[in-house]
């Protein structure tokens, strides 16, 4: 009967193990999904239709101004060409961002807390609203980190395409009796080590910035909603990148 109950515990433990390692890897479990549905040009279809979302999610703040990156900028950005500091300038545009929209019968006098809009039912825990200046300054520094968001995807793919890159151009350098399904699987495992590094730092990053966001949103009495729709987008987009690289290596 003790035996049982230990084989019992053994399996109890080794089911546990699994189902944190399959929380743990969902992402993946995504990916492999995708993988196994989509094509190459269909992932590359959904990629441009998550891309969209993010659009859609930030147009939910007018009070900021982003003018997203040609794909020709976003070229340059992946390539060198121009750095991050450059496509921060170019996503914010010359003046910066646009202050939030006034009336007609509204004077340059900041005014205070009474001449600002009242929360709505949906932020009536929002702490007290700040004033027409700090409003400013709360949405110039929103239009930064959504310009950051851009940036940053951008420069994760181009990470990406290097890891490819490097991996193709090791492997193609090979002598050809060399270029064996073993290699292959080897370069593969090394670019799945510096995907998932790369990932850590970019999912921190991203942390980060959406935790600032909330913040920020909360101030100024924003559509939180806003944080939800890009990390939902962000992670969305990893599962659909590792799928578009896995069906390069089949």
């Amino acid at each position: 009967m003790k035996k049982r109950k230990t084989g019992w515990y053994i399996f109890g433990a080794i089911l546990l193990l699994i189902c944190l390692g399959l929380f743990w890897q969902r992402d993946n479990i995504r990916a492999g999904l995708l993988f196994l549905r989509y094509s190459k040009d269909d992932l590359n279809t959904k990629i441009a239709e998550n891309n969209a979302l993010v659009d859609e999610a930030i147009s939910k703040i007018p009070e900021i101004s982003i003018r997203p990156l040609t794909d020709e900028e976003r070229r340059m950005l992946q390539e060198g060409i121009i750095s991050e500091e450059d496509a921060m300038d170019i996503l914010l545009g010359d003046p910066g961002t646009s202050p939030p929209p006034q009336n007609e019968n509204q004077t340059d006098d900041p005014g205070g807390p009474d001449d600002l809009p009242a929360p709505t039912e949906e932020h009536k825990d929002v702490s007290p609203a700040p004033s027409q200046d700090d409003r400013k300054a709360k949405y110039a520094r929103i239009a930064e980190l959504i310009a950051g968001i851009y940036v940053m995807r951008d420069s994760y793919i181009s990470k990406l395409e290097n890891i490819k890159t490097a991996a193709l151009t090791e492997y193609n350098a090979l002598p050809e009796n060399e270029r064996t399904e073993s290699k292959k699987r080897a370069l593969m495992l090394q670019c799945i080590s510096q995907a998932s590094k790369l990932e850590a730092e970019s999912d921190e990053k991203m942390d980060g910035i959406l935790s600032e966001l909330s913040s920020l949103l909360k101030e100024v009495g924003g559509d939180m909603s806003i944080v939800s729709d890009i990390k939902a987008a962000y992670a969305e987009e990893k599962a659909l990148k590792k799928a578009y690289y896995m069906n390069l290596y089949k």
